[in-house]
């Protein structure tokens, strides 16, 4: 779905943002947004809420958030949800990083951390998941991530870049 007519502007009543388009709970909630159990959501704007609790910075990520998922699944939300996708250079730098902080075998936990702007990720090895976990495999490869951190990796791509003097682990869609 391409048309913007379709987009959200964030003039929006939450409400109607969340009746209209389902997937919008997880995208607020990725975010730290907690309008889905707000009373006042039936009488605020997206605009209103979003930058009266976390700023105008915020509300720029949180309307690109959407109108993306807008145009990658349409406005019913039905878009079929996928475990992320370890690439072979991911794998392959997790199994170097492995080996030298002598964690062969352990899982590779991903942890998302949106506070504002774009998400950050905290990575690191266990021997097992925490409480509550969800444990996924991909390539060989088991993630254990926590139910928010999982919903932001569903349908993403976990590769390892070298882009000149940079170098990391890139978080793409699918």
């Amino acid at each position: 779905m391409t048309k913007t007519a379709q987009h959200f502007t964030g003039e929006e009543i939450i409400a109607d943002v969340l009746m209209d388009f389902p997937s919008a709970h997880e995208i607020l909630a990725a975010h730290g947004i907690a309008c889905a159990g707000c009373h006042i959501n039936q009488y605020e704007t997206l605009r209103e809420g979003v930058v009266a609790h976390y700023g105008d910075e915020m509300f720029v990520v949180v309307m690109r958030d959407l109108n993306e998922a807008v145009d990658e699944i349409g406005r019913d939300g039905k878009e079929e949800k996928k475990d992320p996708i370890i690439t072979d250079a991911a794998k392959a730098k997790i199994e170097v990083f492995q080996r030298e902080s002598d964690k062969l075998g352990f899982g590779f936990k991903i942890e998302v951390i949106q506070e504002r702007g774009d998400p950050s990720y905290f990575l690191d090895f266990q021997e097992r998941p925490d409480r509550g976990d969800k444990i996924v495999e991909s390539n060989g490869v088991q993630i254990f991530c926590d139910a928010s951190s999982y919903k932001w990796l569903q349908n993403k791509v976990v590769d390892y870049q070298i882009l000149g003097e940079e170098e990391g682990f890139k978080f793409e869609k699918a």
